[in-house]
Order: structure tokens, then C-alpha cells, then sequence
């Protein structure tokens, strides 16, 4: 599990937490299941997939100063939440956290395609 475990996402107004939405849901359909995917792509190391090593984020940027790790972070979660959940639209990814302790949380706002 990656250091993005605490991140958030916002579709139609409601927001869910990486932790509500983690684990798998076999049954899940529709919004729900495009959503515990965003969460699985955003909250797995890259590399730790056996069969797809590029699922994932990279984590190296956990040790990047926080000016360098926003861009990164940012572009990182667009392109593959584009590229494995093509059913989500990203409008936004900003972040809270505290910059002086070194701690940055995503917040996607996203749409989903029917």
C-alpha cells in the first residue's frame, strides 16, 4: 500500500475516502466500481503487480520536496487513472496536508461516463 491511502474523491457532490472505497468489492457496479478502482490504482506501488509492474503510482516521490512532488503527484495520478479507468473523467486534483510536516493528501474531483 502506497503513502496515498489517505487520499479523497468527489463525484456528484458526495465525497469518499480511499479507506471507505478500499478492498474489493466483487459485486460493485457502475459508480462505485469505477471509484474502488481509482482507489486501487492510487493506493498500489508501482511495481508490485506481478502481471501489469506499471499499475500503480510511483512512491518516489515520497521523498521529493513538497514543490516538486505536487507537479508530480498531479500528472502521475491524471495519467493512469486515464489510462486504466478510462470510464473516470478527472476535472481537478488539488491536496491538503501540512507542507511542514511533509504530508500532502490528493483530492480528485472526477465524473464517471456511463
Amino acid at each position: 500500500m502506497s503513502a496515498f491511502t489517505d487520499s479523497m474523491i468527489e463525484v456528484d457532490g458526495e465525497t469518499f475516502s480511499a479507506a471507505e472505497l478500499a478492498g474489493m468489492d466483487w459485486d460493485s457496479t457502475g459508480t462505485k466500481e469505477v471509484l474502488h478502482n481509482i482507489v486501487a490504482i492510487i493506493t498500489t506501488e508501482i511495481g508490485t503487480v506481478p502481471l501489469d509492474r506499471n499499475f500503480g503510482l510511483d512512491d518516489s516521490i515520497i521523498d521529493l520536496p513538497i514543490n516538486l512532488a505536487i507537479p508530480f503527484m498531479r500528472q502521475e495520478i491524471f495519467l493512469k487513472v486515464r489510462h486504466y479507468e478510462p470510464r473516470a473523467q478527472i476535472h481537478s486534483i488539488r491536496f491538503e496536508g501540512d507542507p511542514a510536516q511533509g504530508t500532502l493528501k490528493p483530492i480528485l474531483s472526477v465524473s464517471i461516463a456511463n
